[in-house]
């Protein structure tokens, strides 16, 4: 359901709720159709909780799309310095075991956490190495630089567990806010239905509570 959708329905049913309780001669004409106000009430509650999840859900969604910011970012100047760094590793190292275990050879992984794996062998297998960090160093692959690239990715890979995360609660929030808002739009169906029976005769009321009038012309 889109945001514009969700304010309307909390807007009409505010009106349609709100103003019920307020007027006494709404109250009076819908008890008689089995609406006291313990069951307006029910209404009052029901609309406060769908608030309080759709306010609950639209802080998850920002945190969610601060966290996917903050990793993208992160992901980005990583990668930057790590491609550099392979560039430089695929000239220097021919041997099968620094082909294999740095994962020389063939495309970088797309998916988060396959190129995680990739950027994490490339940086840990490097700096075990004692004879490839020996030669690497003579071409600028410090052990500074690898120990400062392996951080970044290891920062990157936190971000991404907190991305998932931020994900995670955001998805529960909406389930919990749409299970809401379909109970108050239940609530607020019948409700409205009851209301213009038994305010047929008093058109004004119908539109205090939102509830478009027919005209008979």
């Amino acid at each position: 359901m889109a945001q514009k959708e969700i304010t309307n329905q909390l807007l009409s049913a505010k009106k349609l709720i709100g103003n019920s309780w307020s007027d006494s001669a709404v109250k009076a004409a819908v008890a008689v159709f089995s609406y006291p106000e313990e069951r307006i009430s029910e209404g009052i509650q029901i609309l406060a909780d769908a608030e309080t999840l759709t306010n609950k859900y639209n802080v998850e969604q920002a945190e969610q799309y601060e966290a996917t910011h903050e990793l993208n970012t992160k992901r980005t100047a990583c990668h930057q310095c790590y491609m550099g760094y392979l560039k430089i590793a695929r000239t220097v190292f021919s041997s099968p075991l620094a082909t294999n275990s740095l994962q020389l050879n063939g495309t970088r992984k797309q998916a988060l956490g396959e190129w995680l794996k990739q950027v994490k062998a490339f940086y840990e297998n490097l700096l075990a190495n004692a004879d490839l960090m020996a030669e690497g160093i003579q071409y600028g692959l410090t052990q500074e630089r690898m120990e400062r690239g392996l951080n970044q990715t290891l920062e990157v890979e936190q971000l991404y567990l907190a991305q998932i995360k931020e994900i995670g609660e955001a998805q529960d929030a909406r389930e919990k806010r749409d299970a809401k808002l379909d109970e108050l739009q239940e609530w607020t169906s019948r409700y409205q239905a009851v209301a213009e029976v038994a305010l047929a005769d008093s058109p004004q009321l119908l539109e205090k509570l939102g509830i478009l009038v027919r005209s008979d012309n």
